[in-house]
């Protein structure tokens, strides 16, 4: 009996060990996904991919206007420069650090305060507008199906 005593007086020790090992080992995954820089910027709209852009090879700074026009939501499409057209645009800058979405119609703005991103493990996103910005290419060797924020 004194054997079950001294076991159940030693699991929340146990516990709380095993718990902040796993933090700690989460938190050094996390770290080193996130600082994989990627290589190829995919803009996708509408579940379309509507322009992929090397970041490798990009000079100076890349402006891109993606507009969806409301009364053909699956027929997005893409112009060069900073050009908001009617609804449902969203303005995106591309440089070599990576790619930001600078202006938008969508009334939080969420996206714009994203900033800018270069890791796989932080695409940008805009709901209202049906945008995903994702950065693909180079990987670290602990690659992972899912990052949470």
């Amino acid at each position: 009996m004194s054997n079950k005593k001294s076991a159940s007086k030693y699991a929340p020790i146990i516990m709380t060990a095993l718990l902040a090992l796993i933090a700690i080992a989460s938190v050094i995954w996390i770290v080193l996904v996130k600082n994989t820089k990627g290589e190829t910027v995919s803009i996708v709209s509408n579940g379309i991919t509507l322009k992929t852009i090397d970041l490798n090879t990009a000079t100076g700074e890349l402006l891109f206007t993606v507009i969806n026009d409301p009364s053909d939501e699956t027929a997005p499409y893409i112009v060069d420069g900073n050009k908001p057209l009617g609804t449902h645009y969203n303005v995106i800058r591309i440089t070599r650090e990576g790619a930001e979405i600078i202006d938008s119609d969508c009334t939080t703005h969420i996206c714009i305060h994203e900033g800018i991103t270069d890791s796989p493990a932080k695409p940008i996103v805009c709901l209202p507008n049906r945008l995903l910005i994702t950065v693909t290419g180079e990987k670290s060797e602990t690659d992972t199906d899912a990052v949470t924020y």
